[in-house]
């Protein structure tokens, strides 16, 4: 049986914390997670989330596990993927903040040195075009109104 993530069972615990009472059950969710991820682990499942708990509360009944053991499992994963999405969207978050910080630099903004291409003060360099061409240094097309892109490679 594989472990849980320290950072996973981090959030996790303070997630039931919050939302499980008694704290005795504590334990059982825990246990819960365990099993969902070591039977994750064995069998390919489906990319559903839903799918992923009617198949693990579908062998929780082939292991006799009683009617609100299965419940109490359900709202276990429940709480492990909303831990999940909470991470997915912070990192969404910062992915699109990195993207947005990217696409305000303009060569007007940036400071160019000898050799022509410009350099922010974010360390990302921005190339001029070729005098003539409609392909930058890097042999990729120039950016134009259209929403493709094409990048020939070298």
């Amino acid at each position: 049986m594989q472990k849980i993530p320290d950072d996973i069972i981090a959030r996790f615990e303070a997630v039931i914390m919050k939302k499980v009472k008694p704290v005795s059950r504590h334990a059982d969710y825990k246990k819960w997670l365990l099993y969902y991820l070591d039977f994750k682990s064995k069998y390919r499942l489906p990319d559903s989330k839903s799918e992923h708990v009617r198949l693990f509360v579908e062998k929780l009944q082939e292991k006799n596990q009683t009617p609100a053991q299965q419940k109490q499992a359900a709202h276990a994963l429940s709480l492990y993927f909303e831990i999940l999405r909470q991470v997915d969207n912070k990192s969404s978050s910062a992915q699109i903040n990195t993207e947005k910080r990217l696409k305000t630099i303009s060569p007007s903004t940036a400071n160019v040195s000898k050799a022509g291409s410009s350099a922010t003060s974010s360390g990302v360099f921005i190339l001029p075009l070729s005098s003539g061409s409609h392909y930058n240094a890097w042999r990729c097309l120039a950016k134009s109104g259209s929403p493709l892109r094409l990048c020939i490679g070298a």
